[in-house]
């Protein structure tokens, strides 16, 4: 039970770090800003960029 315990809390530690890093890098990726280490996050707002990319799609860009 110990590892179950201990592999669930990994997964757990992990999603969150994943959760934490995209909210960060959505505050930082105002257009003004500098991004997060260079990056920035955006969502396609428009099919103007299909069949290669969505709209709704998250990109990210350096």
């Amino acid at each position: 039970m110990k590892v179950l315990k201990g592999i669930g809390n990994t997964i757990l530690f992990i999603i969150t770090v994943l959760v934490v890093g995209i909210a960060l890098l959505n505050f930082f990726s105002s257009p003004d800003g500098k991004g997060l280490f260079g990056y920035k996050g955006y969502t396609v707002l428009s099919g103007s960029m299909e069949p290669e990319i969505s709209a709704g799609d998250y990109i990210l860009s350096a």
